[in-house]
């Protein structure tokens, strides 16, 4: 029989750090990087878009997972999606693309109308 031993108080390790370093530095870059994500769930900063966990009385400097962190530089991105990508992409085919396709084209930085028909 296998032995019960209590769970580890963390999730992750060296491979989940290393992968989400050069996810997080791959997509915003290594200042925004470490900006936005030193302030992840802190008292000071903000609440992980992909946690639904509530926060620690007591909070350690990286208070975040792997998918947070991910989450966090995508919304850091460098990547941008002009209107000359706008110009470029109907609704229909954009409609048509996967959502990680979507994301990694970047965030839009103009408003936007549709036009009348």
């Amino acid at each position: 029989m296998a032995e019960v031993r209590p769970p580890p108080t963390e999730a992750g390790g060296l491979r989940a750090v290393a992968a989400t370093a050069a996810y997080a530095i791959g997509t915003a870059g290594l200042v925004r990087s470490v900006r936005a994500l030193r302030r992840v769930n802190q008292q000071d900063g903000f609440d992980c878009p992909s946690c639904a966990w509530p926060d620690p009385a007591e909070r350690a400097a990286i208070e975040f997972c792997e998918n947070g962190a991910k989450a966090v530089a995508d919304e850091a991105t460098t990547a941008r999606a002009d209107a000359d990508f706008f110009r470029e992409w109907s609704l229909p085919r954009l409609a048509a693309q996967s959502d990680a396709w979507l994301n990694a084209q970047g965030t839009r930085r103009s408003a936007g109308t549709r036009p009348s028909r």
